[in-house]
């Protein structure tokens, strides 16, 4: 198992499915994602399988987020060719640049001059 840490934006937020294995219903959601600094940025589909797509519900396409996924193939059962899918394990907003308050005023000290007080050059 390889798991992967990516600083990326939303691109999309797929709608929630629900999909049945035997029996059993899972959730699954799917994001899609852009690299956030890259000169060309590739993009990437992370699906959140179960209790992990409550994970990616308040994101939204756009934020700028730092995510981490595992990359795992299988064999398929359809022509016995091997498929990647990669599974986000977890995520959080990227932090955002504090916004630069104004440099507070230097505290000039005052004087007061008094006769007989000269300038020292």
């Amino acid at each position: 198992m390889i798991i992967h840490k990516l600083n990326a934006r939303v691109v999309t937020v797929m709608a929630e499915e629900t999909i049945t294995f035997g029996n059993t219903p899972t959730r699954k959601r799917t994001l899609v994602f852009e690299e956030a600094e890259a000169e060309y940025p590739a993009q990437v589909a992370v699906d959140w399988w179960g209790d992990r797509a409550d994970l990616v519900q308040n994101i939204r396409a756009g934020d700028v987020v730092v995510v981490e996924f595992k990359i795992e193939s299988k064999p398929s059962k359809f022509k016995g060719k091997p498929y990647t899918n990669l599974s986000g394990r977890a995520i959080a907003l990227a932090k955002k640049e504090e916004e630069s308050a104004p440099p507070a005023e230097e505290a000039v000290p005052q004087t007061t001059s008094s006769e007989g007080d000269y300038p020292p050059f």
